[in-house]
C-alpha cells in the first residue's frame, strides 16, 4: 500500500507551479462567452463576489453548501449534468450523467492508498469510463454510490486564514490531492491525466497530475475573476471523456452500472486504420500505480481471429528509442517477445505531455516530456511471480538468458531485467521458448563500448546491478552493459530461492531484500556487495530446493563475483577516468562468459529431467 510518505518521495522534485494564466486559458476554446454571461446571470453575483459565499468563515463546515450550490448551479446550466452519446459498440444512444456531490465526512473507497483522506466535493459521473464502486473491495464505512471509479474530478476545500500562496502550503496541497489522483489512475484505468481544485472562501488553485509532474497554480481569486471558475468547473465536468482525461480508444459497455469489456482500439495516424481487438477483462491483468514516469497497463485481449494477445499500454520517456522498434528489430527471435501491432502518440493531443492540449503550450514546464506508446504483442504464460515448479522455473530463466545473448547480436541490450519481465512461455513450451524476455522499454542500441560512460539508470530496483548502483550519480558511471544484466539475471534468481515463505523468518535474508527494495542505491549497493562477498553454502539456502539447484546458486554466485570484481578493480570509485581499454578486452571474452552461465544451468537441468 502507497502512503502519504512514499506518495511525498515519489512527487520529490515533479512539482512545477505555472502562472495563474495557464487555468484561466484552460477550456477557454471549448467554453464561449456567452455561456458564462448565462451562467454568471444564475449565480447571483453581486459587487464583484458570489453573494451566498460569506464574507466571513470561522470554519470549513461554512463553506460546503454555499460552494457545493455555485458548482451545481454550473453543471446544470452547462447542460454537462446530461448528455446523450451515441455508443457504436452496441449502436444505441445512452445518457451520460455529471453531477456535483458533497462528500465530506464519506469515505471513498480505497485499493491502493493507505490514508484517511477522502474529497469534500466531487463531480460524480456516469458514462464509458465510469462505474459503482466495487463490492468486493469495500471496507465498513466505504459508500457504495460514489468512489474514484465514478468520478470526473475532486475538490477539497480549505480557509484564507489557515493557507496561504507559500510553496509550504501548496505542497501540502498537492500531497493531499495526490491520493486521490493515485486512487483516480488505478480505478479508472484508462485515465492519462488527472486536475483537481482547491478552494477557500475567495480563491482557488488549479492542480493538474500527468505521467511528466505535476502542474499547480498558485491561489486565483475566483471572485474577481468568476470566468475562469466557471471555466474549469465545466471543463471538469465535461461529457467528453477525453476533454477530463480518459482515453476513448479503451471502451467498455455497462450493464446495472458495472463495466463489462468491449474493445480497445489500436489506431494509426499516418494511415487513419482503427483495429479493433476485444478484452477479455474489465480490468487489466497487470498496472503499476505510479503518479509520474513511466506507468503501464497490461491487457489480455483477442483479434477477430481468436488469437490470443496482450495489449500494453505505457507512457514512457518521449526522448528514448520507441518500445516497438526495439521489438521490430527483435522479430523472430525465439524468447523474446513478438510484436504484432502498435500505436504511437508523439505530438498527438492527449497522447503527449508536451501537446496535452492547446492551452497547454507555453507552459513553463520543468519535468520530463512523456509519451504514450500502445503495443500489442503475442501472449505468453504466468509472470516469473506466479513461479513454481523448480524445474519449469530453472528452465524459464535459462531461456531468458539465452534470449538475451541473441538480443545483444542484433544490436540491442534490454537493460531491465527483473521477475516481472520474464514470462513462462506457457504449457509444454519447446527448448527456447521456456522463458521469455519481455518489455524493451528501456532497452538500448549496445554501444557500451563506443560510448564506456554512461548517465543513464535504469532497471527495477531489486535487480539493478551492484556498479550501476554504486555509480549513480558519478562523473565516471560505467555505461550499463551486458555484464549488468547477467548480475540482473542472478538477482532474479535470489529472490525466487529466497522466496518470501523464507525470508520471512530469517532476519538476515529479510533485511538483505529491505534494502535491495528501497530504492535507496548506496544501501543498496552496500547489501548487494555484502551478499556477494559471503560464499554461499547450501545450508544458507532453503532445504525444498534440490541440491542440484543450490549449487547452480553457488556458482551462478561466484561467476558474479568474480566477473564485479574485475570490472570493480577496473572503474574503480567512478570518481575519475579510469581504463576504458582494459573493460573493452573484458568483453571480448562475452561468448564465453554467456557460456559459462547457460553451461551451470544446462547441468541442473539434465539432473533434474
Amino acid at each position: 500500500m502507497a502512503t502519504l510518505q512514499s506518495i511525498q518521495r515519489e512527487l520529490d522534485g515533479h512539482i512545477t507551479i505555472v502562472e495563474e494564466d495557464w487555468a484561466r486559458k484552460l477550456y477557454s476554446k471549448s467554453v464561449s462567452p456567452e455561456l458564462i454571461d448565462e451562467i454568471k446571470q444564475s449565480l447571483n453575483v453581486v459587487n464583484g463576489r458570489f453573494f451566498n459565499i460569506p464574507e466571513t468563515v470561522d470554519a470549513k463546515s461554512d463553506l460546503y453548501s454555499p460552494l457545493l450550490h455555485i458548482l451545481q448551479i454550473i453543471v446544470s446550466t452547462s447542460g454537462n449534468s446530461y448528455s446523450v452519446n451515441h455508443d457504436y459498440s452496441v449502436n444505441r444512444d445512452r445518457v451520460d450523467t455529471r453531477e456535483v456531490v458533497d462528500t465530506h465526512g464519506r469515505v471513498l473507497q480505497k485499493w491502493i492508498v493507505d490514508s484517511e483522506f477522502s474529497p469534500d466535493i466531487v463531480i460524480q459521473a456516469t458514462g464509458n469510463s465510469f462505474e459503482l464502486p466495487r463490492t468486493c473491495y469495500m471496507s465498513p464505512g466505504d459508500d457504495d454510490s460514489v468512489g474514484y471509479t465514478n468520478i470526473t474530478t475532486a475538490v477539497d476545500l480549505g480557509l484564507d486564514s489557515e493557507t496561504g500562496d507559500e510553496d509550504v502550503d501548496i505542497f501540502e496541497q498537492v500531497y493531499r490531492m495526490a491520493v486521490y489522483a493515485k486512487e483516480m489512475y488505478l480505478q479508472q484505468p484508462n485515465r492519462h491525466f488527472v486536475r483537481v481544485l482547491f478552494m477557500t472562501e475567495t480563491r482557488l488553485r488549479l492542480i493538474e497530475f500527468n505521467r511528466g509532474g505535476v502542474i499547480t497554480t498558485r491561489f486565483i481569486n475566483y471572485h474577481d475573476d468568476p470566468d475562469t471558475l466557471i471555466r474549469l468547473i465545466i471543463g471538469l465536468s465535461s461529457p467528453n471523456e477525453e476533454t477530463i482525461g480518459m482515453d476513448i480508444t479503451i471502451r467498455w459497455r455497462e450493464e446495472n452500472g458495472r463495466k463489462i469489456p468491449d474493445v480497445i482500439c489500436v489506431m494509426h495516424y499516418e494511415s487513419g486504420q482503427n483495429r479493433k481487438y476485444w478484452m477479455q477483462s474489465v480490468d487489466p491483468v497487470r498496472q503499476t500505480d505510479n503518479l509520474v514516469h513511466r506507468d503501464k497497463r497490461l491487457w489480455e485481449v483477442k483479434d477477430d481471429e481468436g488469437n490470443h494477445l496482450l495489449i500494453k499500454d505505457s507512457w514512457v520517456g518521449a526522448h528514448g528509442t520507441p518500445e516497438y522498434t526495439n521489438l521490430s528489430m527483435a522479430i523472430g527471435l525465439h524468447g523474446v517477445q513478438q510484436l504484432v501491432d502498435y500505436e504511437d502518440r508523439t505530438g498527438e493531443p492527449y497522447g503527449d505531455i508536451y501537446f496535452l492540449s492547446d492551452e497547454f503550450m507555453g507552459v513553463n514546464w520543468t519535468n520530463h516530456d512523456m509519451v504514450f506508446q500502445r503495443i500489442v504483442t503475442v501472449q505468453y504464460g504466468d509472470s516469473m511471480y506466479d513461479f513454481d515448479g523448480e524445474r519449469e522455473t530453472l528452465a524459464a530463466i535459462c531461456d531468458a538468458i539465452a534470449a538475451h545473448q541473441r538480443l545483444l547480436e542484433r544490436g540491442i541490450l534490454h537493460g531491465d531485467i527483473s521477475l516481472g519481465n520474464i514470462l513462462f512461455g506457457g504449457p509444454h513450451a519447446p527448448e527456447d521458448l521456456r522463458g521469455v524476455l519481455i518489455d524493451l522499454d528501456v532497452a538500448v542500441e549496445a554501444q557500451f563500448d563506443e560510448n564506456p560512460i554512461g548517465h543513464g539508470f535504469s532497471g527495477t530496483f531489486p535487480c539493478i546491478s551492484l556498479l550501476q548502483l554504486h555509480g549513480k550519480g558519478r562523473r565516471f558511471k560505467v555505461a550499463h552493459d551486458y555484464f549488468d544484466d547477467l548480475e540482473s539475471f542472478f538477482w532474479v534468481l535470489i529472490q525466487i530461492i529466497y522466496d518470501h515463505d523464507f525470508y520471512d523468518e530469517q532476519p538476515w535474508a529479510k533485511e538483505f531484500f529491505y534494502h535491495c527494495r528501497r530504492e535507496d542505491a548506496v544501501q543498496a549497493a552496500g547489501a548487494k556487495r555484502a551478499f556477494l562477498a559471503h560464499k554461499l553454502e547450501k545450508s544458507d539456502m532453503p532445504m525444498w530446493w534440490s541440491e542440484e539447484c543450490r549449487e547452480l546458486v553457488i556458482g551462478f554466485q561466484a561467476f558474479v563475483n568474480a566477473v564485479v570484481t574485475d570490472k570493480e578493480a577496473i572503474v574503480g570509485d567512478m570518481t575519475e577516468m579510469w581504463d576504458v581499454e582494459a573493460l573493452r578486452k573484458m568483453r571480448t571474452r562475452r561468448e564465453e562468459h554467456y557460456g559459462c552461465v547457460l553451461g551451470m544451468f544446462d547441468v541442473v537441468l539434465s539432473a533434474l529431467e
